[in-house]
């Protein structure tokens, strides 16, 4: 799930259920996503990483993130919030370049049976 929908439900369940619904929808998100990330670990053939290493992981997310929407997106007429409005861009070579549907799809094809061998038996 992406860091704009996960935000984006919690400001839903904090609209119709006030603040202890949004920090029930963050734990929820949270949970599911460390489960998806312990199968694609498993995926991966690899073991999970320790604590430092999802900080690293974490901070280079939020980065990408930030440097996706602000070389692939139109300007957003609203903050996505200020740990993103402040994310260190990412040192590239050039600028990313969005593809086509199908391409997209088979390039995730190649690289999930490349770098994920286990992904079918998961």
């Amino acid at each position: 799930m992406t860091t704009p929908v996960a935000k984006w439900l919690s400001t839903i369940a904090n609209e119709l259920f006030g603040g202890a619904a949004n920090s029930m929808v963050e734990t929820l998100i949270a949970t599911a996503k460390a489960r998806l990330d312990m199968v694609i670990w498993r995926a991966a053939g690899m073991p999970p990483p320790a604590r430092t290493y999802r900080a690293v992981i974490a901070d280079f997310d939020l980065r990408m993130l930030a440097t996706e929407q602000r070389q692939l997106l139109m300007p957003a007429p609203k903050s996505w919030g200020k740990s993103i409005d402040a994310a260190k861009p990412i040192q590239m070579r050039g600028r990313l370049t969005a593809w086509p549907v199908a391409r997209a799809a088979d390039e995730y094809r190649d690289r999930l049976a490349r770098l994920c061998p286990n992904a079918r038996r998961v």
